[in-house]
C-alpha cells in the first residue's frame, strides 16, 4: 500500500512596533514577525493507491489540536473558537478551488500565544490557505495567499486591516499602510522583548471601544489615532528615535483606556530600567512589548518573572524572523 503525500505550511505570530489601531484608520504601522508559528499539515489522498476510503468518512478529518478539537468539518460546536476555525478552513477551500475529497487530514498546530495580540488568528489564516493553494497550483504566490488569508480573517474579526496577515505572509519587519501590499521594510536595530500580561482579550470588542452607534469614530479618538499617525511618520522621517517613538505611541494607547492594570505593572518595571515600553496588539489585556538599544538586565528580567508575568521571546530587529514557509513531504 502507498503513502499519503503531506503538504506543511508554518506561518508567523507577530508584533506591533507601532501604529495600533491607527493602521485600520489609514496610517502607516511598523509590523515584525515573531519566532512563534501556526503550522498546517495538509494529508493529501493517494488517489493511485485508495489508501483512504471515502465510504468510512466522507469528510476530510480535522484536528485543531491546540484548542483541543479532533473531528471533522460536519461538526456542529458550540466553542465560538472552534467554529470560527473551521468556519476559515470551509472558506478556504471555496476560495483555493480545493475540493475536499482530495485530502484525507489537517492538522494544526501552534505555539503563538492565543489571545495575546501576536496574530494568532492571522497565522492559521496564512497557513490554512498556503497549504491549500500549494495543493491548487503547485506554487504559493504570497500576494495570492495575503488576499486570501485576509478575506479569511474577517471571519474572526467581523474587519482585517490586513495588518497581520501581511506580516504573517512577508516576515521580518515592514511598514504597512491599508490598501498597500507594497512590501517595504524600515531600516531598524536594537531588541524587543514581549512580555505576556496573561489577561486574554478581544481585538474585535476591544475596536467597538472607539465607535459611535453608526459605527464611525469617536472624536477624541480620532484625534489620537491621528497623533499615532504623525508620530510614525516622524519616526520614518529620521525625526523621531525608535525609543522615542514608541513611548510616545505607548503614551496615546494608554490614554485610549487599553491598558489593564497587569500590563500598567509591567510598564513599571520596565520604564524603572529606562526601556522604552508600550502595549502590542489591541489591547486590554496581551502583550507588552520592550524596547532596548542594546540587551535587557538580568535585573530587569527577573523583576518581569518574579511579578507573574511571562516573557515569550526576544526579537533582534536587525534580524527578525522570516515569513511563510510551505513545504512538500
Amino acid at each position: 500500500m502507498g503513502r499519503s503525500a503531506n503538504i506543511v505550511a508554518k506561518a508567523p505570530g507577530k508584533f506591533i512596533l507601532l501604529g495600533e489601531h491607527a493602521v485600520s484608520r489609514g496610517h502607516p504601522a511598523i509590523v515584525c514577525a515573531v519566532d512563534k508559528y501556526m503550522t498546517t499539515e495538509v494529508e493529501l489522498i493517494d488517489e493511485a493507491t485508495n489508501v483512504y476510503d471515502r465510504s468510512i468518512d466522507d469528510d476530510v478529518k480535522i484536528e485543531l489540536v491546540d484548542l483541543g478539537y479532533f473531528g471533522n468539518l460536519k461538526d456542529n460546536q458550540a466553542d465560538s473558537k472552534v467554529t470560527k476555525s473551521l468556519q476559515v478552513i470551509k472558506k478556504a477551500f471555496e476560495l483555493c478551488h480545493v475540493s475536499a475529497s482530495k485530502l484525507a487530514k489537517i492538522t494544526v498546530t501552534s505555539d503563538i500565544h492565543m489571545g495575546s495580540g501576536m496574530g494568532s488568528s492571522a497565522a492559521f489564516c496564512v497557513s490554512v490557505a498556503a497549504a491549500l493553494c500549494r495543493i491548487s497550483t503547485s506554487l504559493c504566490d504570497e500576494r495570492k495567499v495575503f488576499e486570501i488569508a485576509r478575506e479569511l480573517e474577517h471571519i474572526f474579526h467581523g474587519f482585517s486591516s490586513g495588518l497581520d496577515v501581511f506580516a504573517s505572509v512577508y516576515g521580518g519587519c515592514l511598514v504597512y499602510r491599508l490598501n498597500c501590499s507594497d512590501v517595504t521594510r524600515p531600516s531598524l536595530s536594537g531588541k524587543v522583548m514581549i512580555i505576556d500580561s496573561l489577561v486574554q482579550r478581544s481585538t474585535k470588542n476591544v475596536n467597538k471601544l472607539f465607535i459611535d452607534q453608526n459605527g464611525k469614530d469617536l472624536p477624541e479618538a480620532r484625534k489620537k489615532f491621528e497623533a499615532i499617525g504623525e508620530i510614525i511618520e516622524r519616526f520614518l522621517s529620521h525625526d523621531l528615535t525608535i525609543f522615542e517613538a514608541i513611548n510616545q505611541n505607548g503614551n496615546i494607547l494608554s490614554s485610549l483606556g487599553l491598558m489593564v492594570p497587569e500590563m500598567k505593572a509591567i510598564c513599571r518595571i520596565l520604564s524603572k530600567y529606562n526601556y522604552a515600553c508600550k502595549l502590542t496588539g489591541a489591547g486590554l489585556g496581551g502583550c507588552m512589548i520592550a524596547y532596548s538599544s542594546d540587551t535587557f538586565s538580568d535585573a530587569c528580567i527577573q523583576e518581569i518573572i518574579q511579578n507573574g508575568f511571562s516573557i515569550i521571546t526576544t526579537i533582534d530587529l536587525c534580524n527578525p524572523p522570516s515569513g511563510l514557509q510551505v513545504t512538500a513531504e
